[in-house]
């Protein structure tokens, strides 16, 4: 498409000054500033399903979505109904859309020289562009005002602003869509990470078992905290074992060669569209033995379970990487430290409290079967809704649950 503020442009001067300050403001030190917002909105989690399990689904969506838009701009989401939520899901539909429609002009860029007038495929991607430019602009306007009344709260957004970003030729606006960027990137993809490994959980109910063993070892009744995840080696290992189980993505991000490559036999040149593979990868028994299977102890006693996602993804060793699910090379979603904390809590927590069962069917008396594979065809790959169990396994731990002041 022709050139748009967007956060990614090609690479250069300008992809290189976003991306610092992208990795400066979701660093491993920043992530760590927003652990006690995980900390809430997955306690509310548990809140939330303790009263009202059939919509897990939804509780999820709030949970990602609060911590992914505190993270960014300092605001909770408590509910679906939140308009500024509504607007962005409107958004990122309206977006998806257009990112999987073939434009002409993406393959012949000297059509972006014809006058406006005559460029037919403008009428399909101008709304959506002014609807998002309207909707990040807003939101970043809306923190320069809160900040200018003294509220700050460490977001990514805040530490944006304290860049000199435009002397890194970086406009007001397109500060604003990197910010808003980093909102359509992380919170659908964690959500559906989330809803695949509750999938996981009822189809392979030994997992269960193991998770809940090591939990009423390490922590017992005690809700589980950020300290306690190094001591938690089978929860980093579910967390590990979802994202190569079912990546969120069908096909990756596309990139292009910026020169000509030669790998093994193959000449790829300069301008070529290439994609990590990583459904080849993460289904490769090779790698991952009986890879159909969710089974977080492939990872126990393999080197990567110590270490965090951004090790992995940072070795040049095959034999360290978890997954590719977070992608490779310069390109690597920035978030990874903010996504995998948010993974790491919300699952020790969930399987703290509840045991998670298969739904029964009413007409049978039966536990359901699941298929694996009643997935969204679309570009984010989650799974379609299905029915879950849960069950508080306490009243002490209920009682914590009721007790704590999480709305």
């Amino acid at each position: 498409m022709a050139p748009s503020p967007r956060a990614d442009p090609p690479y250069g001067k300008q992809w290189r000054s976003i991306r610092a300050i992208a990795h400066r403001c979701l660093s491993v030190k920043a992530a760590d500033v927003m652990k006690p917002s995980q900390s809430l909105e997955s306690h509310h989690y548990l809140y939330d399903i303790l009263n009202d399990p059939d919509n897990f689904l939804d509780h999820v969506k709030r949970y990602t979505s609060s911590v992914i838009m505190y993270s960014i701009y300092g605001r909770r989401v408590l509910n679906l109904d939140d308009p500024v939520l509504k607007a962005i899901y409107q958004e990122t539909s309206v977006f998806g859309k257009v990112v999987g429609s073939r434009f002409l002009v993406d393959q012949y860029p000297i059509l972006a020289k014809l006058p406006k007038s005559l460029q037919w495929w403008r009428r399909k991607y101008e709304p959506c562009h002014q609807f998002e430019a309207n909707l990040w602009m807003g939101l970043w306007k809306d923190l320069k005002k809160r900040l200018d009344a003294g509220v700050r709260t460490g977001c990514f957004a805040e530490k944006f602003m304290e860049e000199d970003y435009l002397a890194m030729g970086i406009s007001e606006l397109q500060a604003a869509y990197v910010a808003g960027s980093m909102i359509e990137a992380g919170s659908d993809t964690t959500q559906l990470s989330m809803n695949s490994l509750i999938l996981g959980l009822v189809a392979f109910p030994e997992v269960v078992t193991k998770a809940h063993k090591e939990l009423d070892a390490v922590v017992g009744d005690r809700m589980p905290q950020f300290a306690d995840i190094p001591n938690l080696p089978y929860i980093r290992a579910m967390v590990k074992e979802v994202l190569r189980w079912r990546s969120v993505s069908n096909d990756h991000i596309r990139h292009d060669t910026t020169g000509d490559v030669v790998y093994k036999d193959y000449f790829i040149p300069a301008g070529s569209t290439v994609v990590i593979n990583q459904w080849a990868l993460h289904y490769d028994p090779n790698l991952f033995p009986d890879p159909h299977r969710f089974n977080p102890d492939r990872y126990l006693n393999h080197p990567s379970n110590d270490l965090t996602a951004g090790d992995c993804i940072h070795t040049s060793d095959l034999r360290l990487r978890d997954h590719w699910s977070f992608g490779a090379g310069r390109r690597v979603c920035a978030g990874y430290n903010l996504a995998e904390n948010s993974l790491l809590i919300l699952t020790a927590r969930l399987l703290w409290a509840f045991d998670v069962r298969p739904a029964v069917d009413a007409s049978t008396g039966q536990e359901v079967k699941y298929d694996l594979w009643n997935y969204a065809p679309i570009r984010l790959f989650g799974p379609k809704p299905f029915p879950v169990r849960f069950k508080v396994r306490s009243n002490l731990k209920k009682e914590m649950i009721l007790k704590a002041e999480v709305l």
